[in-house]
Parts: structure tokens; C-alpha cells; sequence
């Protein structure tokens, strides 16, 4: 009886209700139909931002095997059995993530930082003078990347361009005789060592 009551007293002075109740339940659908629809947008850019993401690790691995060039080393040959490799400085050819990958397919066992165990410094570009140094306390041999490139792969990094020596001047060649007095990177490592 009491709802009825209030049905009667709702119709009688506030008619307007019939309408508005129904219409704010609409109102509220169509709310909810749009945040269903957001959050299935939202989970749907996730899906396709993971994607993504395993599509650029797959491309990762696809160019880090191709970064590493055939080696012309005959098949399981191990360069570095037992060497406990080290870098320091750049490699315009490749990262030091790739040169360890590859020394420890070559038998030996590569990091990026020297220890009192490791064997061999990998010398690149602008090395880090406090692996230098630690080398040079520890008497680690050094080589440079291009002795390393040709230890792993069996050619060399650079080819050198074929020297037409005989038919260039005496004033052409001076530089190149001042080219030679420059040290190289085991000659400065070797006069650090001295030093200390």
C-alpha cells in the first residue's frame, strides 16, 4: 500500500520523474557503454604496444647476427680457448655487447671490465684510462681492436689501400713518416706500465 501511496503522490506532483528516471538510466548506459569502450581501447594499445615490443627483440637478434660477419676462421676454431677477455675504448665495427657475445663463442670468456684474472685488453678507441691503468697493475697483455678483429674473424678490419710508394714524391711520403712516429695504443699502454 505504501508504494502505491508513493507511485500516487510522485505521479500527482512531480509527473516530470516518469520521464527522468528512464531517461538517467539511458544516461547511465550510455556512460558505461563508454567506459567498457575506453578500457577495451586501452588494452587493446597494450596488446599492440607488446607486440611491438617482441617484434623489435626479434629484430634485435636479426641484426646482431648479422652485425657479426662471417668468419673466415675454419669451423671450431677457438682463438680465445681460456682467455679471460676484456675491452676498453670504441669499436667503430662493433659494440662490446657483440665482441663479448663473440669471444665467448670463440672458447674464451669476455667482459667489459678488467679483473686480476683477466688474460688479454682489448684496446679500442679513446679507451678508459682507468682500465689502462688497472692493465697496466696487473700486467695484462693489451692489443688493439683491429689485432682482436683479425684474431676472431681471420682477415683484417681495415684493408689497407695498396701503396703506390714508387710513384708518389719524397714531399708526398713526409707525412706518412710522421704518421709512423706517432705511438700506438700498446706502446702507450707498455710506457704507462713503466710509469707506475
Amino acid at each position: 500500500m505504501a508504494i502505491l501511496c508513493a507511485f500516487l503522490f510522485v505521479y500527482m506532483y512531480a509527473p516530470w520523474l516518469f520521464w527522468a528516471i528512464p531517461l538517467l538510466l539511458i544516461v547511465i548506459a550510455i556512460i558505461n557503454a563508454c567506459r567498457a569502450e575506453k578500457q577495451r581501447r586501452k588494452e587493446e594499445a597494450a596488446r599492440q604496444a607488446k607486440e611491438a615490443e617482441t617484434q623489435a627483440a626479434k629484430s634485435a637478434k636479426t641484426q646482431r647476427a648479422q652485425a657479426i660477419p662471417e668468419s673466415a676462421l675454419p669451423s671450431g676454431a677457438q682463438p680465445f680457448a681460456g682467455e679471460i677477455v676484456a675491452f676498453t675504448g670504441e669499436n667503430p665495427k662493433m659494440t662490446h655487447r657483440h665482441m663479448i657475445e663473440h669471444v665467448n663463442r670463440l672458447g674464451g670468456k669476455g667482459y667489459d671490465d678488467v679483473y686480476v684474472r683477466t688474460t688479454l685488453l682489448v684496446v679500442g678507441e679513446k679507451p678508459g684510462k682507468g682500465k689502462l691503468d688497472k692493465a697496466a697493475r696487473y700486467n695484462i697483455p693489451t692489443i688493439t681492436w683491429e689485432e682482436w678483429w683479425e684474431r676472431a674473424f681471420g682477415f683484417p678490419a681495415v684493408t689497407k689501400p695498396e701503396t703506390e710508394a714508387e710513384e708518389k714524391p719524397e714531399a708526398e711520403t713526409q707525412p706518412e713518416k710522421e704518421a709512423e712516429s706517432i705511438l700506438t695504443l700498446d706502446q702507450f699502454a707498455a710506457i704507462v706500465e713503466h710509469a707506475v
